[in-house]
């Protein structure tokens, strides 16, 4: 999904440039891309940058976008509102188009950042709570603030099937529907005191939460993580989107080998959801 560059971030340089000319030179400390170029021919290069003061020198250059795939614009957007600028730009993203640099109001440049031609994502979530991610596909689609050809599709699992008929039950946290339940994050006390078995619906780190807090407890893991679930869909797609406790803890994960998988927190905001998977390294 479009990544948006804030114009801080970005150098631009007039004329031919290749990756090996950056090497070596000088860009300030929060500098992370090159637009370089001149008239309608432009090209993005990410770049590494080593060092302690406000210029650091740059150790390594790659190209992310070439003439073919970039477009410059002059857009009268707010540089610092990223909902906007994917609101004006996302619509003048066709073809092999996968950037787009602006020159948005007060007369910095920035970039907007997007995924290949026809790109398939696919959503795994877990209700209830009601989904939000489903949410934030339609409100994405809706505001126009991903490429039309861009195609999503989604899968719906109610944890309420997976223990159906379980008497005694561990949740992660409370959840409506679940009413007799303990709740890690509201019974740790009445878990600590807990005898026999219980079923716990959770993930490997919720089991492993609470054999931190009781270790003698007798629990069977019921796994409701969306992350293993996507690794089981039938459905096709080029990414999956989930949410996850692991990226709760340490941020947007990004992994598997057949099938690409994005974990996002369990809170994400709609931002982190839009760039969950732009990849441009």
């Amino acid at each position: 999904m479009p990544k948006v560059i804030h114009p801080q971030k970005v150098k631009v340089a007039e004329g031919k440039v290749e990756a090996g000319d950056l090497i070596g030179g000088r860009v300030f400390h929060v500098t992370e891309y090159v637009l370089a170029g001149k008239g309608n021919e432009w090209r993005v290069f990410k770049v590494k940058s080593e060092g302690d003061g406000l210029l650091r020198r740059v150790s390594d250059a790659w190209l992310i976008s070439s003439e073919d795939e970039t477009l410059f614009v002059e857009a009268d957007v707010d540089p610092s509102s990223k909902r906007e600028i994917l609101a004006s730009l996302s619509r003048m993203v066709t073809g092999k188009i996968r950037c787009i640099a602006y020159r948005a109001r007060y007369q910095h440049v920035g970039l907007a950042l997007f995924e290949p031609l026809n790109t398939h994502v696919h959503v795994v979530e877990v209700e209830p709570p009601h989904p939000k991610l489903v949410d934030y596909v339609n409100q994405a689609v809706r505001e126009g603030l991903v490429r039309r050809d861009m195609n999503f599709s989604t899968t719906v699992v109610n944890i309420l099937d997976l223990v159906r008929g379980e008497e005694k039950l561990i949740m992660p946290c409370k959840i409506q529907g679940f009413e007799g339940a303990l709740s890690l994050d509201r019974d740790a006390e009445k878990i600590m005191l807990a005898e026999g078995s219980y079923t716990l619906l959770g993930c490997p780190v919720t089991l492993a939460t609470l054999k931190e807090i009781n270790p003698k407890l007798d629990a069977k893991l019921v796994d409701m993580c969306p992350a293993h679930l996507a690794r089981k869909t039938p459905a096709k797609a080029d990414y999956y989107v989930v949410r996850c406790c692991k990226a709760s803890i340490k941020g947007t994960i990004s992994y598997g080998a057949k099938r690409r998988i994005v974990a996002l927190q369990w809170s994400p905001s709609l931002e982190e959801f839009l760039e969950a998977l732009y990849k441009d390294d």
